[in-house]
Order: C-alpha cells, then sequence, then structure tokens
C-alpha cells in the first residue's frame, strides 16, 4: 500500500506555545536544531532505530507524534536522525521522570521552521 505524506508535508505547520512542554523538552529542541551534520534515515532504518512496526510509525506521524519524513526523491522519502534521536530522548525523559510531555506539542515545536517559534 502506497503512503503518501503530501498531506502532512504540505499542511501548515502551528506555531505551539512553548508554555506546554518542560523546559529540559525545550533545551532538547534547542540543541537539536543545532546539529548540521544530519543523516537521513529510511523506514527500516527508522523501524529499528524506534523499535515500532512500519504501520505504528505511519500512523503516529498521521497523529503528528512522531516527527514526519521529508522528501528526498520524487517517490522517496527519508527521516531526519536528529529528529528522531530527539524524539526517543523526550520520551525517555517523560517516561523517567514520570512528568507528562505533549509529544503533538512537541514534534510541532521541532519540526517548526527556525525563525517561526519562541525557542531560543
Amino acid at each position: 500500500m502506497k503512503r503518501s505524506i503530501q498531506s502532512v508535508a504540505n499542511a501548515p505547520r502551528r506555531q505551539v506555545e512553548n508554555k506546554f512542554l518542560p523546559e529540559e523538552i525545550q533545551e532538547l529542541i534547542v540543541r537539536t536544531r543545532r546539529i548540521t551534520d544530519d543523516r537521513i534515515l529510511r523506514l527500516p532504518q527508522v523501524r529499528e532505530k524506534v523499535g515500532r512496526a512500519n504501520a505504528t510509525i505511519w500512523k503516529d506521524v498521521s497523529e503528528g507524534t512522531l516527527p514526519p519524513p521529508i522528501s528526498i526523491g520524487p517517490r522517496a522519502v527519508g527521516w531526519r536522525n536528529s529528529e528522531l534521536s530527539a524524539w526517543l530522548e523526550a520520551w525517555s525523559i517523560a517516561s523517567r521522570t514520570k512528568q507528562p510531555v505533549d509529544m503533538k506539542a512537541f514534534v510541532a515545536q521541532l519540526i517548526a521552521p527556525k525563525g517561526a517559534d519562541n525557542v531560543q
């Protein structure tokens, strides 16, 4: 079954206020955005890195709780390694500190254009 990321990739990115995200998570976003040398991972690598099945990965992307892939060609997509690493770290922080993290807000803030957010 073919999946289209058009709706996810071309959807307007909503600005999310930082008040919903703990300071540690905001700092994680800042650190992730400073990475300049970033690898692009294809679906099999993403599946291995995040430990989820293909269907779950695509479900999470459609729900906005996993960073969406970027287009790397006419019929190819991939995920930024830095975004997936930040996503895993956010889940780790949330699970170990029992501090609730709004993953939709986290992902929206993580993938927002660099100048369009309030993270400093």
